[in-house]
């Protein structure tokens, strides 16, 4: 399949995506608002019970950053999203490159953690096509094949890259650095 054929069925894709765009985002935040309750009540369940409210939640902390991390590896979705939860990133996930692109067109990210190896795109493309569209984003791009460093090295779009298994310290220092926080 050519590459302007895979961009045409992409489209297509994005399209159907599009029309149920609002079902999606209802699911999202419906799945939020559940998120949210459970956390409320696990970190103050005198104040449920007692039919106390806290104010509005927003998507993320002002001054807190928003990362996507992709990987079609969801237990390391996870523990990349817990790890950085814990220091204060706002953190998203995606497993596929289609669900990435979908998600960087409907919000903002200042860092998206994208493994080169997924199973519908190579990430150095989904790299290209995020930066294209969002500016400002940063990406690192995370690998755990060797054979993957000269293309890594030859997209510009990326900002840096780390090789898997990546210890959680490791990830929060390369994020810390591409993001120029402390």
């Amino acid at each position: 399949m050519s590459e302007q054929n895979i961009s045409e069925v992409l489209d297509q894709i994005m399209t159907i995506l599009k029309k149920h765009e609002e079902k999606i985002d209802d699911l999202f935040d419906k799945m939020d608002d559940l998120n949210k309750t459970e956390q409320q009540v696990s970190s103050s369940p005198s104040n449920v019970r007692a039919g106390k409210k806290k104010g509005p939640q927003k998507d993320t902390v002002p001054g807190h950053k928003s990362v996507l991390v992709v990987d079609d590896n969801k237990n390391l979705v996870r523990s990349f999203k817990l790890v950085l939860e814990d220091f204060g990133f706002a953190v998203d996930s995606a497993h596929t490159g289609l669900d990435t692109l979908y998600k960087t067109r409907s919000k903002h990210y200042d860092l998206i953690i994208l493994d080169m190896n997924l199973p519908d795109m190579m990430g150095n493309e989904i790299a290209k096509r995020v930066k294209k569209e969002n500016d400002g984003v940063k990406i690192i791009m995370m690998t755990g094949y060797s054979s993957y460093f000269e293309d890594i090295g030859s997209t510009p779009e990326i900002d840096d890259y780390i090789i898997k298994p990546i210890p959680p310290e490791a990830l929060v220092e390369m994020t810390k650095k591409v993001l120029g926080s402390k």
